[in-house]
């Protein structure tokens, strides 16, 4: 196979059904070559792009779970590595490999702060993805969002996959789901997700009345528990 071209883009119908071009890459992340992904087969093109989701890699915390069912922020950085989605913009508005009803920018949020100490993430399309909270930091992942004292409430892990798409043009926009509008749901996640710290200012000139019917529960799921 890696002595033939034409084989690059073929699956392995008796492996793990991937192309000869991501087992070449899989390989060498995994140190099957001497110098990782930098020495590995250039029959099938040059290696993806070693990306990161945290602004040091001393950040990462590659056990850390994510909101993509079994997958750790290892499994994560691997796939957008194979997939060759680190430093590519073009690939910011695409949906999350799933068929996922979110934006890989919007879950590079929601990832950086799963997986990155402080919520120091790395720049990656930084110009899609939309946080409730003006400092990183403040966001806390691990908090619970809710819209009255009965609502059971979503965690505030989902909230940059739910803002996929809100900019300051389209505050008084309905979410795809319904149940309320952007800014609404902008106000609303600042106040439960940032620790006290001040939110996102994009929409805070919108109105925002209480949302009727009861907002969405917007979560990702996953066939098998991970990544495409």
């Amino acid at each position: 196979l890696l002595a033939n071209q034409t084989t690059c883009d073929s699956v392995d119908s008796g492996g793990p059904q991937l192309t000869t071009r991501t087992l070449i890459s899989l390989a060498a992340m995994n140190g099957c070559f001497t110098g990782g992904l930098a020495a590995q087969n250039t029959i099938c093109g040059p290696p993806p792009v070693q990306g990161q989701l945290c602004a040091s890699p001393s950040d990462f915390m590659p056990n850390a779970p994510t909101f993509a069912g079994s997958a750790t922020c290892r499994d994560i950085q691997e796939s957008f590595t194979l997939h060759n989605i680190f430093g590519n913009e073009s690939k910011c508005r695409d949906p999350f490999p799933g068929g996922q009803n979110f934006t890989i920018g919007a879950a590079f949020g929601t990832l950086g702060a799963q997986c990155c100490q402080g919520a120091r993430m790395a720049g990656n399309c930084s110009a899609e993805r939309v946080l409730p909270c003006s400092n990183p930091a403040d966001f806390n992942v691990s908090a619970n969002l809710t819209f009255s004292p009965d609502d059971a409430g979503m965690s505030c892990a989902f909230a940059p996959l739910t803002l996929s798409g809100a900019n300051a043009s389209n505050c008084d926009q309905q979410i795809s789901s319904g149940g309320t509008t952007y800014g609404h749901f902008l106000r609303i996640a600042g106040q439960h997700c940032c620790n006290g710290g001040p939110q996102v200012s994009i929409c805070t000139a919108a109105p925002t009345p209480p949302p009727s019917p009861p907002p969405p529960r917007v979560g990702p799921t996953f066939a098998c528990g991970g990544v495409a």
